[in-house]
Order: structure tokens, then C-alpha cells, then sequence
């Protein structure tokens, strides 16, 4: 039975009192309640911590509100793919940038041909996932409207779409930097050489 509860600004606390005789008897498997070995003994005050679980606020309304909701799990889907997988992020930037250079120094045919290809593929990518990722966000956007599992489904799907677009902008970035690099090195080359 709670006597008091009490909250700091960080913390709530929760004070039970409960007979000895019960927590020992439960502790033992023991006596069913009311034929305790430990009758005689006094009630003990527990205190407990509750604060382990803050409540969460109440979605805010509207548009920010919503926006807010849904760009939480893609920034969230971001900061994980960046810290924990860095090395991932650096080897798509480098495989990108590998791709850019053995275009460029194929020929500025093959440059145009990559980019062509990088914003097909990126667009075919796109069109085939709007529904589901647009759907994701209505969901997370208007969590009342929708249920728990698919609450969470979308909220899985807005973190992942974060987390892809963290490896295809390391591949797109890769793919400028290795064109540029080796645009730069020609020139610079050349300038040397030229001298």
C-alpha cells in the first residue's frame, strides 16, 4: 500500500510499506499469506525508483509538429548510420570516388554517363519506395490514426530511409570528389610539365 510519493525535479520516488514476513516468504517460496514463520516481524518501507521511464509529451499539432515527428527518425536513421558505421560510410565514399575517377579518366563521355546513370538509378530508387516512405510518414505524422504495429513499422522505415541516404550520398559525394580529384590532378599535371 504507497503511503507517500514524492518527485524531485529529476527523480520520482514511490515508499511502500510492506510486512517483512511477505518479502521473506515470497523470497523463499515459502507459506501462502497469513502463515508465515515471520508473523512477528515489523513492516519495512521500501523505496523504489520510478523515474527510469519519463513520460513522453504529447505530440505537438500541426504542420511543424508533424515535420518534427517524421524528420526525428530520418536524423535519427542519419546519426546512426554515421556513428556507428562509419567505416561502411567510408567505403562507399571511396568506391565512389574509385567509380568517379575510372570514369573521368575514360572519357567525359563516360562522366556524363555516370551522372546520367547515378540520377536514373536514384530516381527508378525513389519512385519505387515513395508510396511506402510517404505512407511511413503519414503514419508517424498522425500516430492517433494508426496502430501500434504499424506506428512501428513506420517509424522503422523513416529510420532506414535515413540510414540509405547517408550510403548514397557517400557514393554520390565519392562519385564528385573522383571526378574532381582527377580533373585536378590532369590540370595540375599539366601545369608542372608545362613549365
Amino acid at each position: 500500500m504507497p503511503i507517500e510519493n514524492l518527485k524531485s525535479p529529476d527523480t520520482t520516488f514511490k515508499f511502500e510499506q510492506l510486512p517483512i514476513a511477505s518479502l521473506l516468504d515470497s523470497a523463499a517460496g515459502m507459506a501462502p499469506p497469513g502463515k508465515s514463520d515471520y508473523a512477528n516481524l515489523p513492516m519495512i518501507t521500501i523505496q523504489t525508483d520510478t523515474s527510469s521511464q519519463p513520460p513522453q509529451p504529447a505530440p505537438q499539432a500541426g504542420f511543424f509538429g508533424k515535420t518534427e515527428r517524421v524528420m526525428h527518425d530520418i536524423g535519427g536513421g542519419i546519426k546512426d548510420e554515421l556513428v556507428h558505421h562509419p567505416g561502411q560510410v567510408l567505403e562507399k565514399l571511396a568506391l565512389g570516388a574509385l567509380t568517379g575517377a575510372s570514369m573521368a579518366l575514360l572519357s567525359p563521355a563516360a562522366v556524363g554517363g555516370l551522372a546520367i546513370g547515378s540520377i536514373a538509378g536514384g530516381s527508378v530508387y525513389l519512385l519505387t519506395h515513395s508510396r511506402k516512405f510517404f505512407h511511413a510518414a503519414d503514419v508517424v505524422a498522425n500516430p492517433t490514426e494508426f496502430s501500434t504495429p504499424e506506428q512501428l513499422e513506420a517509424h522503422r522505415t523513416l529510420f532506414n530511409f535515413g540510414r540509405s541516404t547517408v550510403d548514397v550520398g557517400a557514393l554520390l559525394a565519392g562519385n564528385g570528389a573522383g571526378v574532381n580529384g582527377f580533373y585536378a590532378g590532369r590540370i595540375a599535371l599539366r601545369t608542372i610539365l608545362l613549365r
